[in-house]
């Protein structure tokens, strides 16, 4: 999931956590509570042994599918999974929640952000808030401390939160609109072809487990910023009857400045009721005084 910032709104920004897309980086930044995180270490390292992409393919090595794509011994078509995730989620409306944390060795949460995409039947109209903190230690600052974004299939409207106040900016888009990839399909497919998954279980809710500790390319992992040597990655996920990812968790541990810093990268998908317009969306389109075109977006309004 990509969220594209348009015209005044600055560059690309990744949904997932921080890239270096948005080119921001400072030493100014908030410090942090110390969030909970997983303990547990894998047994096996990350490699670096590139492989090609795989191409779809009718065959079902492992045994009969138990979901598309899936079977007993892991998954054996990453597009035709990925599809069947996206076919489960249908029309909508859904939610998506990801959470992304990097804490060093001491326990402290160097950055952390939290995302919330509500989406409408067919992908009309979203709702998108992401918020994000660093502490001081890590040099890399958010494009903003919280962004809030109403799609309503035409317009895309922002309100944009910042330590010297909030803007509000409107600009038009088409298709599906500043969120790229809605559903995490094109996400699904470039963790499963590159991991080495296997099923590893079954829940009395009859959610599969599936599990995987190799990855091929590392490029995968999304390693943030200024972290090097990705090591240990790990990626589990939860995979309904009807082939709906119901979430999936990406670990690994990395190096900063010679410390060992924990990344976990975590998104969950559920269907939900209808998508409504957020009430701070009225006062940015009352602010303005003519609607956007397409060689503008308008600033409206800026302090709190």
């Amino acid at each position: 999931m990509v969220l594209v910032l348009l015209a005044g709104c600055g560059g690309g920004v990744d949904a997932g956590g921080p890239e270096g897309a948005d080119g921001t980086r400072s030493t100014s930044t908030a410090t942090l509570t110390p969030v909970p995180v997983p303990t547990e270490t894998p047994d096996r390292t990350a490699t670096a042994t590139a492989t090609p992409m795989p191409t779809r393919s009718p065959s079902t090595p492992g045994g009969a599918l138990v979901v598309p794509g899936l079977t007993a011994g892991g998954v054996a078509d990453p597009f035709r999974f990925a599809d069947g995730h996206r076919d489960a989620i249908g029309d909508g409306p859904y939610r998506v929640r990801t959470n992304v944390t990097l804490v060093d060795a001491d326990g402290t949460t160097l950055y952390v952000q939290r995302t919330r995409l509500h989406v409408g039947a067919d992908g009309e109209r979203y709702v998108y808030t992401s918020r994000t903190g660093t502490d001081e230690s890590y040099p890399v600052t958010a494009f903003a401390s919280r962004l809030d974004l109403w799609y309503d299939g035409a317009v895309a409207t922002f309100r944009i939160e910042r330590p010297d106040g909030v803007e509000y900016e409107r600009v038009p888009a088409t298709g599906t609109g500043p969120v790229t990839d809605l559903t995490g399909h094109d996400r699904l497919v470039g963790l499963v072809s590159n991991a080495d998954l296997r099923l590893v279980g079954r829940g009395v809710d009859g959610d599969y487990r599936v599990a995987g500790q190799q990855f091929a390319t590392l490029s995968v992992l999304r390693v943030p910023p200024f972290l090097a040597a990705p090591r240990n990655a790990t990626l589990s996920m939860v995979v309904a009857e009807d082939g709906l990812v119901r979430g999936h968790r990406l670990t690994y541990t990395t190096t900063y400045e010679g410390q060992r810093v924990r990344v976990v990268r975590e998104r969950t998908f559920e269907r939900a009721g209808p998508v409504a317009e957020p009430a701070w969306v009225r006062e940015a389109v009352n602010a303005s005084r003519q609607s956007p075109t397409e060689s503008e977006s308008r600033r409206v309004v800026r302090g709190r």
